[in-house]
């Protein structure tokens, strides 16, 4: 079982990882079970959970999120193929080998309630039942069993960006933020980040 501490009680190698994974963050409320921590917290304004081994390694995130804050495509996709559902929580997963949004949603005729598994750049993946019992599946796979995303490659985390890139998009594109980041290796692309840039409504790709 969780058990609240202090931060006083969390090694100082847990707390530095956090600060790397979210700058600047504030007002953490800290548990702990066996060799694992657990830190909770707001982070600009979406409630946070991260887990954390006692030898500083990071585990695993959960971030309640906006509609409004997920990729356009995914956004796209719960209006037109789950227009009969409600949204009642929007999470984003993320460990060392995936990210993902798990969105919960409700039918209320139905009394139905279905799991919605996108792709950190909002591809549809899959839906399954509250058990984790897959319904379908969205997305195809190439022969060595990696998820495609069209012709626009592996999609990749804006945190997981070479800090190159983060830092060339900060100094010449100060008005826009990373929306979307794909990995490109192909006949056309070797080794190559596409990265697109949006504000708001409006967009441009680089």
């Amino acid at each position: 079982a969780q058990e609240d501490i202090d931060e006083k009680e969390v090694p100082e190698v847990i707390k530095t990882k956090l600060g790397n994974l979210f700058p600047g963050v504030e007002d953490v409320s800290w548990q702990k079970a066996e060799e694992e921590y657990y830190a909770n917290f707001t982070y600009e304004e979406n409630s946070t959970y991260c887990a954390f081994h006692y030898t500083g390694k990071w585990i695993v995130s959960k971030t309640k999120v906006k509609l409004e804050d997920v990729p356009r495509s995914l956004q796209r996709s719960l209006s037109n193929d789950f227009s009969e559902y409600t949204i009642e929580d929007i999470l984003l997963k993320e460990d060392k080998d995936i990210s993902q949004y798990i969105i919960t949603l409700n039918d209320t005729v139905e009394q139905e309630t279905i799991l919605a598994y996108f792709d950190i750049a909002g591809n549809f993946v899959k839906k399954t039942d509250p058990n984790g019992n897959d319904l379908d599946l969205g997305l195809n796979s190439d022969n060595n069993g990696n998820t495609q995303t069209s012709d626009k490659g592996q999609p990749v985390h804006p945190k997981e960006l070479p800090s190159t890139i983060n830092s060339y998009v900060i100094v010449n594109y100060p008005e826009y933020a990373i929306d979307e980041a794909f990995f490109l290796n192909n006949d056309e692309f070797t080794n190559t980040y596409y990265v697109i840039l949006g504000e708001d409504l409006s967009a441009k790709t680089i």
